[in-house]
């Protein structure tokens, strides 16, 4: 089983493929994946992407850890600060998260949290599953 991780969002989000040659974070709209479960979440007009990493899913956002190769401690750091770039580029304040593992999308989420990008950002951060995260950055420059 695979986490996945969904932005929900009133921006529009230019769209990738995961290609195996390339690994690397992808982004695709839910309505372009088979599993469209997530879009029970939505309370309103947002847009849901499915943001997917180096492993061409999302298990590249579990947390860093001891057991990890080396290659692949380097892109999990790599995907988060990719991650960490979508963020600064739209706008926060319209914007959620939530990782939940794959089949898990037709639960119910707990409590809003609100965490910063930079925590997003390190590899020891571990997303709760069906936890929902608004989110802000320290440093907010939008390009």
């Amino acid at each position: 089983m695979c986490l996945a991780l969904y932005l929900f969002t009133e921006e529009s989000l230019p769209e990738s493929e995961w290609i195996e040659d390339e690994p690397k974070v992808f982004v695709q709209a839910i309505e372009n994946r088979k599993n469209q479960y997530a879009a029970k979440w939505l309370d309103d007009n947002k847009r849901i992407y499915y943001i997917g990493g180096y492993q061409g899913c999302g298990c590249g956002w579990l947390p860093v850890n001891e057991f990890d190769e080396p290659n692949d401690v380097e892109a999990r750091q790599r995907d988060r600060m990719v991650l960490g770039q979508i963020l600064r580029s739209i706008d926060l304040k319209s914007s959620w998260l939530v990782a939940c593992w794959e089949g898990d999308e037709e639960e119910s989420l707990f409590t809003i949290e609100t965490i910063t990008i930079e925590q997003i950002e390190d590899p020891g951060f571990a997303f709760v599953e069906l936890q929902p995260y608004r989110i802000h950055a320290l440093k907010y420059v939008r390009s």
